[in-house]
């Protein structure tokens, strides 16, 4: 039986290249390639992974953040770093700023925006409802999707407007 195994990757991936390798030559017999998780863009890593057929992800990226869903440890009150990822209510939050809510119960993912930033859906399926952007760093991207008046809508534009407020950057799912 063959273990599907992610590879974490920050650069050239050489120790990438080792495993495709190894896989090429059927020495790896207990487990398949299957994801290369890399946290920096543009890495030569990602390269050598789409060459190979095996599907390349950025760390932070929200297809990635939502096909781990229920990975991720559920928020609750303590002490959070940037770039710290939490579920709340069902769904998957980023730590934009440093904090600790230990003394703050109250500064939940959905209370506080300056604090957290909802990751949006990557399809109909993982749409959330939408959530107005508090900034930057939350508005909606080309291609994510989020649930408005019942229906799922993609993003054909970034976009910090709702599909009501700025209907030309949303299309409706068929």
């Amino acid at each position: 039986m063959s273990v599907r195994t992610a590879v974490f990757v920050s650069g050239g991936g050489t120790n990438l290249q080792a495993l495709i390798d190894a896989r090429d030559a059927g020495a790896l017999k207990s487990a398949s390639l299957a994801l290369v998780v890399s946290s920096k863009p543009g890495v030569y890593a990602l390269e050598r992974a789409a060459a190979a057929g095996i599907v390349p992800l950025m760390r932070d990226s929200a297809a990635l953040i939502n096909a781990a869903l229920p990975l991720i440890a559920p928020w609750q009150p303590g002490r959070y770093a940037a770039d710290d990822v939490r579920t709340y209510q069902g769904a998957p939050y980023r730590c934009v700023q440093a904090h600790d809510s230990g003394a703050s119960p109250d500064w939940t993912p959905a209370a506080a925006p300056a604090l957290w930033a909802q990751y949006h859906g990557t399809g109909p399926d993982s749409a959330r409802p939408y959530v107005a952007p508090s900034g930057a760093q939350d508005m909606y991207r080309a291609g994510e999707w989020a649930l408005w008046e019942g229906a799922a809508y993609r993003c054909t534009a970034d976009t910090a407007y709702s599909p009501g407020e700025y209907p030309a950057a949303w299309e409706a799912a068929q």
